[in-house]
């Protein structure tokens, strides 16, 4: 007896995953710079606290106690910094490897955008409910240093992805 409705599969291509490394480290580094020029521009902020917000993701929130310069919280906050981004870079990837999704710079730039701008929401809304101290950043140059994070991982990625023809 026939199967009234059959499941079909369909398989995609694996993502690149050492195109979507280089991607997070790359995009991450970029949305590093920007998250330093904002904090130094923010007359409210304390120099070495982003840093210590960050490092408080793996660290504990009693990093945030001080806002002194210690090496050990710059070093964990860089380690985490980049491990997040290659992490979201490597999410990015398998949305981008999926067969249905057009494979022109256009649209794979598209997809970085819109993920950049779920990546912040998810980082200021959903996970600042486990980070509040992230909360009372939320905002203008956050939201626009996530939707470059999605934009440079995507071109990044499109550009060392070896699946892909160079566009």
């Amino acid at each position: 007896m026939p199967v009234p409705f059959p499941l079909s599969y369909k398989s995609y291509p694996a993502p690149d995953w050492l195109a979507a490394v280089v991607a997070g480290i790359v995009a991450g580094a970029v949305l590093m710079l920007l998250s330093l020029l904002w904090a130094a521009n923010d007359i409210h902020m304390q120099p070495w606290m982003l840093a210590r917000r960050i490092a408080a993701i793996t660290m504990g929130q009693q990093v945030l106690a001080s806002a002194d310069f210690s090496m050990t919280v710059v070093a964990v906050m860089a380690i985490t910094h980049y491990v997040l981004g290659v992490l979201f870079a490597a999410v990015l990837a398998a949305i981008i490897s999926i067969g249905s999704i057009e494979r022109s710079p256009a649209a794979v730039m598209f997809i970085g955008a819109l993920f950049g701008l779920l990546l912040y929401f998810v980082n200021f809304y959903l996970l600042a409910e486990r980070f509040p101290w992230f909360v009372d950043m939320r905002g203008g140059p956050p939201v626009i240093a996530h939707l470059i994070f999605g934009l440079v991982s995507a071109g990044v990625y499109l550009k060392f992805d070896r699946h892909t023809d160079a566009i």
